[in-house]
């Protein structure tokens, strides 16, 4: 009883673990599209802002990768 009480719990754990790495792997995603649309229409960070209706400030960080969406 106690080992299947274990694999639930670890099971448990890999899903969340799981979803977070889905969830970071979509904020990078987030990220490489910003830097590609950027380049592609050779954009300022302060164009792109306004366009996303992003603070320009935020873009920024996103773009850098210092945060992500």
């Amino acid at each position: 009883m106690i080992n299947f009480l274990n694999n639930c719990l670890n099971v448990r754990s890999e899903m969340r673990v799981g979803k977070r790495l889905a969830k970071v792997d979509e904020q990078l995603e987030a990220v490489e599209f910003i830097n590609t649309v950027k380049s592609i229409y050779g954009l300022s960070y302060r164009e792109l802002s306004q366009i996303l209706d992003i603070p320009e400030s935020l873009l920024c960080r996103y773009a850098n990768g210092d945060l992500l969406p």
